[in-house]
């Protein structure tokens, strides 16, 4: 009876891990961002959350653009997304309370070291509601956090305008013409997060 329990537990966590954490807050999200992103197989459908899906170069224009944004720091620096103009992005949707979250920061840390002198970018939005700020500062320490996190629920419509985000980690890659490329929902292996981004920085800028 306990190794059926603990078979049961095993497989319980395990998929908490790989779907990723519902958020605090349970209301119905929008399914435009879903049906935003054009794979190699299929064009005109919602992509695979998997990343070996992704990544159609001929247009840039086949894929949307990344709703810009306005959101504070810890320290009360408000950052845009247009700031980063030019650049491969990642937006990580997360919070310290989601254990696939937390799991998948590391590889964030380690693309931010491999990449330093090419233009890419995390960037982490917390939807944390019961954390004091002293709190937060002192987590990202603990994780030798070295990309900006910005408190999105300080804007009330960030999460509708990337579409709903009713899990996390949600991950939106964009590339350097500001073209969300993928979206993946639930923890990822940073092998597959290191595949996208180096591909993404491979690719030429064709608009001006």
């Amino acid at each position: 009876m306990k190794k059926i329990t603990f078979i049961i537990i095993t497989i319980i966590i395990a998929i908490s891990i790989f779907v990723g954490c519902s958020k605090e807050n349970n209301s119905a999200p929008s399914n435009t961002a879903n049906s935003v992103l054009k794979t190699d197989k299929e064009n005109n459908s919602a992509p695979s959350n998997t990343p070996h899906s992704v990544l159609k170069t001929d247009s840039a224009q086949k894929f949307q653009k990344a709703p810009d944004f306005n959101l504070p720091t810890l320290d009360g620096k408000q950052v845009r997304l247009s700031d980063f103009d030019g650049k491969v992005i990642i937006i990580d949707f997360w919070a310290t309370w989601c254990r696939p979250c937390v799991m998948e920061m590391p590889s964030y840390v380690k693309l931010m070291n491999k990449y330093a002198d090419k233009p890419f970018i995390v960037i982490g939005i917390g939807l944390d509601r019961r954390i004091t700020k002293n709190q937060l500062n002192n987590f990202l320490k603990s994780h030798n956090i070295n990309y900006p996190i910005l408190l999105g629920l300080s804007d009330p419509t960030i999460l509708d305008r990337y579409g709903g985000i009713p899990s996390i980690p949600t991950t939106f890659i964009i590339d350097k013409q500001g073209y969300i490329r993928q979206k993946l929902v639930g923890f990822h292996k940073y092998e597959d997060l290191e595949n996208i981004v180096s591909r993404l920085l491979e690719e030429k800028i064709t608009e001006k």
